[in-house]
């Protein structure tokens, strides 16, 4: 089999929250579809065989953390004839291209804002449908990466033209970090090591309205030495913040950590060129009847010998969770840790 030949960047493809500003072309129509979603267009029979198994083995894998079963991404398929109109300005495109009179190699090449801005499309080309399939099982999780990369970055430039402003100085002032908060985010309490962000809404479902609750804690802790980022101490540490600072409706309850059901999920990471851990589980309220998936991010400013601890939380019993917990990662991804003076 010719070799596959990839023409997109592996930096892209971390999770570093680029702005996506630069690079929007103001002659393109903005881009189209719900959060999480993703268009493939392939032939049905491409669609309906290994190939189209494998798009979906990779792209419908749940996101870990949520309490019920929720997928990356929500697929949409189309063929080449269809791709049109309200179709091609979708967020996140998969293009395939299967020509059996193709003689280069096949390639997976990535571009940016081909037919509407802030869009991510994929161009898949092959001579054969098993190259096409050795494409998607070799670095379909990679391009998983990059759209999800793309939905944060939409996220944040939406978060740096619309949000709270005020309330990211006030963070600054108070902690030394820059964060970019959401539109209607506002600080429960601010000191000069903790800040609780929260944003509450309502959305309607059934005839009725629901509540919407997201909230980010953030510390600053002193750094010691690395001992404090083992899987065991940071768990203890984060479970005592937010029982200090998280408290719950009623006397007596706070949010706390759920091990029952689903363990948290620890992996480190590249945090903006700075070394961290990410967490992923679900919280319950201690003394009160409410839960939820969350994530926390603990990322080492060596500079400054600190901790920045950041944990957010998601509490909407009546709809999906992904897309409002990947509201909150886009606000601590957002984080900017000064450079040495």
């Amino acid at each position: 089999m010719k070799n596959l030949v990839l023409f997109f960047s592996i930096a892209v493809i971390a999770l570093l929250l680029i702005s996506c500003e630069a690079e929007d072309r103001g002659y393109l129509p903005s881009y189209s579809g719900s959060g999480g979603e993703l268009i493939v267009v392939c032939s049905n029979p491409l669609w309906n065989g290994p190939f189209g198994d494998s798009i979906q083995a990779v792209f419908r894998t749940p996101v870990y953390g949520l309490p019920q079963d929720e997928p990356q991404f929500d697929l949409v398929h189309t063929t080449a004839p269809d791709f049109k109109r309200i179709f091609k300005t979708f967020r996140n495109v998969i293009y395939v291209d299967l020509d059996s009179t193709r003689m280069t190699k096949p390639e997976a090449q990535m571009k940016r804002n081909v037919w509407a801005q802030q869009q991510l499309v994929f161009f898949l080309k092959a001579s054969e449908s098993k190259e096409l399939f050795k494409i998607i099982s070799e670095e379909g999780y990679k391009m998983s990466e990059a759209f999800n990369t793309m939905e944060l970055n939409r996220l944040y430039a939406r978060n740096k033209r619309m949000g709270e402003k005020k309330i990211g100085k006030k963070i600054k002032e108070n902690l030394g970090y820059e964060i970019i908060t959401q539109q209607d985010a506002f600080l429960v309490n601010d000191t000069s090591s903790s800040i609780w962000l929260r944003i509450e809404r309502e959305k309607p479902k059934g005839g009725f309205q629901h509540q919407i609750s997201q909230g980010i804690l953030l510390n600053v802790l002193p750094y010691v030495d690395r001992s404090q980022f083992l899987d065991s101490n940071i768990l203890v540490l984060r479970d005592s913040l937010m029982k200090a600072n998280l408290p719950g409706p009623s006397e007596g309850s706070y949010i706390t950590t759920e091990y029952k059901y689903i363990p948290p999920k620890i992996e480190e990471i590249n945090f903006n060129g700075h070394y961290g851990v990410e967490i992923r589980n679900l919280w319950r309220m201690e003394n009160n009847f409410m839960g939820g998936p969350m994530i926390s991010y603990f990322i080492l400013d060596e500079e400054r010998d600190n901790i920045i601890a950041l944990t957010g939380y998601v509490y909407c019993p009546q709809f999906d969770k992904r897309e409002f917990l990947r509201e909150v990662q886009a606000i601590m991804r957002s984080v900017v840790i000064p450079e040495p003076a």
